[in-house]
């Protein structure tokens, strides 16, 4: 854990140029099918994650999970205080929750 708010404040911000850009982003929402989305993602940082996946792309929500979990366990390595890095996370539990709700309903029979 990390004692240095200096120290943390970079970290955040050498992960925050990672972060896909915008023209990145506008190129994702226009592709014509998975494999152009995919192509267009093996050129970002994304590319050593999706190294082995062909063009059907099945593993990629699993790869997306693991690299939102790695980037999550990268943040709490941050911050030392258990109740800010819990208030940090609340808003993915209640996603969370949310679509599972909303998994429910869907698959539970119209009465």
């Amino acid at each position: 854990m990390t004692q240095s708010y200096a120290f943390a404040s970079m970290r955040i911000r050498m992960m925050e140029r990672q972060i896909l850009s915008e023209s990145v982003w506008k190129r994702l929402l226009t592709s014509r099918d998975l494999a152009e989305a995919l192509a267009i993602l093996r050129e970002s940082r994304y590319g050593a994650l999706l190294e082995g996946q062909g063009q059907e792309g099945k593993d990629f929500d699993q790869i997306l999970q693991e690299e939102l979990a790695r980037q999550a366990d990268q943040v709490q390595d941050l911050i030392e205080d258990a109740p800010v890095r819990a208030f940090l996370f609340h808003a993915y539990d209640l996603h969370n929750l949310k679509m599972l709700i909303k998994s429910e309903l869907a698959e539970s029979p119209e009465e």
